[in-house]
């Protein structure tokens, strides 16, 4: 839990738990990983949300960019 509330920085600093936390919050690792913030048992290479989810994720990240004043262009992946 303390991982997904650091900054990315200190978050990759913070070791993940080997055992499955049974409650993965993924995150795109490389184009057709997911990986949990909280374990590393947490992987797979298939989409973690139905379509739905996906797309109202989607609109959710567009909308903090847009209030952080970022387009695509400006954004690094930071999640690492």
């Amino acid at each position: 839990m303390l991982r997904e509330h650091a900054s990315a920085a200190i978050a990759a600093r913070i070791s993940k738990g080997q055992n499955n936390c049974g409650n993965h919050e993924w995150y795109l690792d490389e184009p057709h990983t997911w990986r949990c913030y909280h374990c590393d048992a947490g992987i797979t290479h298939e989409l973690p949300w139905d379509e739905q989810e996906f797309l109202a994720r989607r609109l959710e990240g567009q909308a903090m960019n847009a209030r952080a004043g970022l387009t695509a262009g400006d954004r690094e992946h930071t999640h690492r």
